[in-house]
């Protein structure tokens, strides 16, 4: 096979094409290779896959394919570069996500399409090292209507069901390939390349053996983060039904990703004037810094911090904001600053337009955050700003900042503010914020408040909470369509959302909470459950409760309620203890009564409930 630079409307491109100077058998086999990658090549159409741009057929070369040109070379020459240093929690990271976005979108494919040599050698780079998938000439449909058996790719990169003749396979090849790319990544070394000939191509008998029994895995190396060798240890277990989907894999990767969190210690004490039509309630250094910490704390259930190199990070400016003096800050910022810009702000005019004008405290405050982008970018190699539509100007004025001061591009991205069907908007301003913070809002509420939910609210509520399919969301919205009483769509909605912040144990709680409180069994409610249920609660000690008539304890609750009435109400038939009615005034509670011997749920009328802790 020969390659060569050419032009394309103007464009340079990579044309590849027969070398026929070529032995009749390595013709007839890269003739074969080139008509499968046209083949191929012409399907696809992702950011990760080097692009397609068409081919022709001469006298002279016969068939050609041209594809887009990449100038940045292949990832197995920048690996083979031991001068420049790569590590996971920056680049490696991102151009192993580049990869498996491909082979996801490979994989997505009707009918499925297998790459089978998925290697460093077959990555093309740009110059700002976003990688792209190529080599196609081993590409082949999956088509389940007939078993696939053909092996084919280089032996190192290669499951060991594709070096066994006559063996089944699918596109569990393409993940174990790419689990030893992940290992060429780590270690940036050739996998085996001790162990096998001079001529790489050539399949020794004693590796495939080794490759094929189990007796022989590519490794990391003792530095690996640990969450990389979990993927490597999946990607490449020997049984094809052990190894993770590639979307599996691709979703592990993000969650790798190492997540820098700024926590605004400093920033707290001045106040956003960003959608304010007046100035904010000045919090004292002793609240912000309590408010700081609750943030860390929430974000610990969500985030993983515990892997050194590509655990998340949470940055508090205060740490160099209040370290700085006035004039030390002045010299730093203001230079860079420049007036005209700054009153250009929309949040900035719409405070001048307003009767509440705006303070000099509250105009510095797009400085200070544009310096934390410049301090994030110098001290831990940050590049991308992400925040609410309403942050824009504060983060546009960060990367004004960043050029100015270091000559680096950097970039922002907001995301539009949550909003109801109607329009309205989601938060504290408008009363109806839900914290993530389990003290602020419990984990019931925070189920309820998605189960509450409008059946208008569902394509936005399912698109941005959760990691569904398109597919699945219209499958999900269409089944909850012919049956809303079901609240189906509000119920996928409340479960992926209060896992993903609280945990399953915590769902759990949530949804027998949920049972109770429409009138069903208490029958394996735990304590905790029925605790975490918002309904006003009392403490009395078991021997006001237990051994006590039920008219006697539910007047401890309400000194409003007179016994007559509480006797009339059990009359009517409205007085419940766990959900179980009470049928005689003369009635006991028994310990027995109490889920865990010390919690009571009592319920009057269909929707009014008192909890009883005892002690």
């Amino acid at each position: 096979m020969r390659t060569e630079l050419g032009h394309y409307l103007g464009q340079p491109v990579l044309i590849k094409c027969l070398n026929f100077t070529s032995s009749a058998e390595d013709l007839a086999k890269n003739k074969k290779a080139l008509v499968s990658e046209v083949r191929s090549m012409a399907r696809l159409e992702h950011p990760n896959i080097v692009k397609f741009m068409g081919f022709y057929i001469t006298e002279e070369h016969g068939l050609c394919c041209i594809s887009e040109y990449m100038e940045g070379k292949t990832l197995r020459h920048l690996l083979s570069n031991k001068r420049i240093n790569l590590t996971w929690e920056k680049e490696k990271i991102s151009i192993a996500m580049d990869i498996c976005s491909a082979i996801v979108y490979m994989h997505s494919l009707t009918p499925r399409l297998i790459h089978r040599n998925i290697r460093a050698e077959k990555v093309l780079l740009t110059n700002r090292r976003e990688a792209k998938l190529s080599g196609f000439g081993c590409a082949r449909d999956r088509t389940f209507e007939n078993t696939m058996t053909a092996g084919v790719g280089e032996i190192q990169w290669s499951a060991p069901e594709l070096l066994q003749d006559g063996e089944d396979y699918d596109e569990k090849v393409d993940v174990y390939s790419f689990g030893v790319l992940l290992t060429e990544l780590d270690t940036r070394e050739v996998p085996f390349e001790e162990n096998n000939n001079s001529n790489t191509n050539t399949r020794t008998a004693d590796l495939t053996m080794k490759l094929v029994t189990g007796m022989l895995r590519p490794t990391v190396g003792p530095d690996c983060p640990a969450c990389i060798k979990r993927i490597v240890r999946q990607c490449l277990q020997h049984d094809p039904a052990l190894r993770p989907t590639s979307d599996k894999v691709l979703e592990q990767l993000r969650e790798a990703r190492q997540e820098l969190m700024q926590v605004g210690g400093a920033t707290g004490m001045i106040g956003d004037p960003s959608m304010r039509s007046d100035e904010r309630v000045m919090l004292t250094a002793e609240i912000v810094d309590q408010n700081a910490s609750r943030l860390v704390k929430t974000l610990e259930n969500v985030l993983d911090f515990d892997c050194p190199k590509t655990g998340a990070i949470v940055a508090n400016n205060v740490d160099w904001h209040g370290k700085m003096s006035a004039v030390d800050w002045m010299r730093e910022c203001g230079r860079y600053a420049r007036v005209n810009s700054m009153l250009a702000r929309d949040s900035v005019k719409r405070r001048l337009e307003s009767d509440h004008g705006l303070s000099f405290l509250e105009f510095s405050y797009q400085l200070f955050q544009a310096y934390d982008f410049l301090h994030l970018r110098r001290h831990h190699n940050c590049y991308v700003q992400i925040g609410g539509s309403d942050q824009w100007g504060n983060i546009v004025s960060g990367t004004d900042m960043v050029r100015k001061a270091d000559g680096k591009e950097v970039y922002g991205v907001t995301l539009p503010l949550l909003t109801t069907a109607s329009g309205e908007k989601y938060g504290k301003s408008a009363g109806n914020a839900v914290w993530l913070d389990s003290e602020k809002t419990s984990t019931f509420e925070f189920y309820q408040f998605f189960m509450r939910s409008e059946d208008a609210d569902l394509p936005m509520l399912l698109k941005t909470f959760t990691y569904l399919d398109l597919e699945e969301i219209e499958e999900i919205l269409a089944k909850h369509a012919k049956e809303p009483e079901k609240r189906l769509g509000q119920q996928v909605v409340a479960e992926h959302v209060t896992t993903l912040v609280h945990g399953s144990t915590a769902l759990n709680l949530a949804q027998q909470a949920t049972k109770v409180l429409f009138g069903g069994s208490c029958e394996g409610l735990s304590a905790n459950a029925m605790l975490s249920i918002e309904a006003p609660k009392t403490t009395l000690h078991s021997h006001q409760v237990f051994g006590q008539k039920v008219v006697d304890v539910v007047g401890l609750l309400d000194s409003t309620k007179t016994k007559a009435e509480i006797r009339r109400l059990i009359k009517a038939g409205g007085l419940y203890i766990n959900n179980i009615r009470v049928e005689t005034d003369t009635a006991l509670v028994n310990m027995n009564d109490a889920i865990e011997g010390k919690v009571l749920l009592v319920r009057t009328g269909k929707r009014n409930y008192h909890i009883i802790e005892c002690n």
